[in-house]
């Protein structure tokens, strides 16, 4: 558990200190991203990522989100999320969205893994999702 809580401390230092580095007036598309899985703390990423770029952000060693950022930043740009595992071998999609808007909208998409279930919440819910017991 203090492996995860470390992992997502490095995550997001490591993601402000790559975003302090952009230039200001660069165009951004800003993420607020979270899992809870079973009784583990959860894992929130927070991620401004620039025009026409794909980043992997990992939640834990073998959860991550990939991430398609658009590179237009009116209301019909479209950015992609995906939930990946790859605690079997192989990469799979455990889950895909699909947002829309300008760049000046942040997304926020979080996620409960509970019992092998996952379930999606778009927008930033009003605590972090949890496992219904």
């Amino acid at each position: 558990m203090k492996s995860i809580t470390a992992l997502c401390a490095s995550i997001f230092i490591a993601t402000f200190a790559v975003a302090g580095n952009e230039v200001p007036s660069r165009a951004q598309f800003k993420f607020q991203l979270s899992v809870q899985i079973e009784d583990a703390p959860p894992v929130a990423i927070s991620a401004a990522l620039p025009l026409g770029t794909t980043h992997t952000l990992h939640a834990t060693p073998h959860l991550r989100f990939e991430v398609e950022v658009p590179a237009t930043t009116d209301y019909q740009a479209k950015t992609v999320v995906r939930l990946v595992d790859d605690s079997s071998g192989e990469s799979r999609v455990l889950h895909s969205a699909q947002t829309s808007g300008p760049n000046d909208i942040e997304r926020g998409l979080a996620y409960a893994i509970c019992r092998g279930e996952v379930t999606f919440y778009s927008g930033v819910p009003s605590g972090p999702p949890t496992c219904k017991k």
